[in-house]
C-alpha cells in the first residue's frame, strides 16, 4: 500500500487529482488513522479450531498470520436478527437476495461483511471526519477496484452486484475480498455514490496484504488539517443532513440488532466452548492455539 501524509487541505485535493486522473479510484474515509480496512462483522471474530479442525476454547482474534485456523464470524447472527426485526417493525421490503439486503442495511449501521466505498471524494472525506476526536489523525483510502479484483481473482474487472449475488447463491465464495458496483436500492446509496467490497473467507483486512501498491493508497490527514477540513466541508455544503439524506426506520432496526446480538453472540460462544470442553482433557491439553491467526 502506498502511503502519503498531507500538510494542507490543498494538498489533499492535489493528491486526489494526481491519483485519480482517470476516474478509476473509489474513496473511503476512516476517522482514526490506525483503523484497518476490515468490514464491521469481521472486527470481532473468534478462533475456534486449528487448521486440522481440532476445537479450541473460543478466543478473540487480535492479530493475523498464515496458520490457517478456523474462526467464528458472527455475520449470520446480525443478518438473521435484521430480517426478523424488519418483520416485527412491519417494514415491507421487496423480495431481495441476501447481498441486496446487506448493501441496504450497511448504510443504516448493521454489521456486515461489506465495506462501503464512494466514487465521490468529498463523501470519503466526510466519513474520515465523522465521529472523529479532534485530537486524532484520520485517513482517506483510495482503491482501484479493477486492479484489486485482478490481484485477488486474476480478473481485471469490476463485478456487478448481480454477478456477485449469483456466485454467492451458488456457494462460490472467494478467498480474498471482491469489489463490486452497488445497485442503487436506497437514497443513501445514491447520495453517497456507494459501491462495496465484500470480505472473503480470509479474515485479513485489505490493508494487511502485501504488495498492494498498484491498487491501494492511504492518505493520512493530521488532526490540525482535519480540523480545518471539517470547516471547509461545511462551507461547501457537505454535512450529516446532506450525506444521510433522511431518517429511516431501518436505523432503529439496526440499533436494536446491535444490542440484541450481544446476547446471541454469548450464547453461540458458550456452545462453541462446550464443543471444546467435550474434547477429552488429555487430548485438549495437547492442542495449543497459535498466538496469531490469519
Amino acid at each position: 500500500m502506498k502511503e502519503y501524509e498531507v500538510k494542507t487541505i490543498k494538498e489533499i485535493f492535489d493528491r486526489i487529482r494526481e491519483i485519480n486522473s482517470n476516474n478509476d479510484f473509489w474513496f473511503r474515509g476512516q476517522n482514526n488513522v490506525s483503523y484497518r480496512l476490515s468490514s464491521s462483522s469481521y472486527r470481532h471474530v473468534y478462533l475456534i479450531a486449528d487448521q486440522f479442525g481440532r476445537p479450541f476454547k473460543p478466543t478473540e482474534v487480535h492479530s493475523f498470520n498464515t496458520h490457517g485456523g478456523h474462526v467464528f464470524i458472527p455475520s449470520d447472527i446480525y443478518y438473521s436478527l435484521y430480517i426478523k426485526k424488519l418483520q416485527q417493525h412491519k417494514i415491507n421490503e421487496k423480495k431481495r437476495d441476501r447481498l441486496a439486503n446487506l448493501t441496504i442495511a450497511q448504510h443504516y449501521g448493521l454489521p456486515t461483511p461489506l465495506l462501503d466505498w464512494s466514487t465521490d471524494a468529498t463523501v470519503g472525506l466526510y466519513f474520515a471526519l465523522d465521529g472523529r476526536s479532534t485530537k486524532d489523525d484520520c485517513a482517506l483510502f483510495l482503491l482501484n477496484p479493477k486492479l484489486m479484483n485482478d490481484y485477488f481473482l486474476i480478473q481485471q474487472t469490476v463485478f456487478s452486484q448481480a454477478a456477485v449475488s449469483r456466485s454467492l447463491d451458488a456457494n462460490q465464495k472467494t478467498w480474498g475480498p471482491i469489489a463490486f458496483t452497488a445497485e442503487k436500492l436506497s437514497k443513501r446509496i445514491c447520495r453517497q455514490s456507494g459501491n462495496f467490497t465484500l470480505q472473503g473467507l480470509n479474515i485479513w483486512p485489505i490493508d494487511f496484504y502485501q504488495k498492494t501498491d498498484s491498487f491501494l493508497i492511504k492518505i493520512t490527514i493530521p488532526s490540525n488539517v482535519a480540523n480545518q477540513l471539517d470547516n471547509y466541508l461545511k462551507v461547501i455544503g457537505i454535512s450529516k443532513d446532506s450525506i444521510y439524506v433522511e431518517a429511516d426506520e431501518r436505523e432503529k432496526v439496526c440499533n436494536e440488532v446491535r444490542k440484541e446480538s450481544k446476547k446471541r453472540l454469548k450464547q453461540e460462544l458458550k456452545k462453541l466452548k462446550q464443543d471444546w470442553l467435550n474434547v477429552p482433557e488429555k487430548e485438549r491439553n495437547k492442542i495449543i492455539p497459535p498466538s496469531y491467526l490469519y
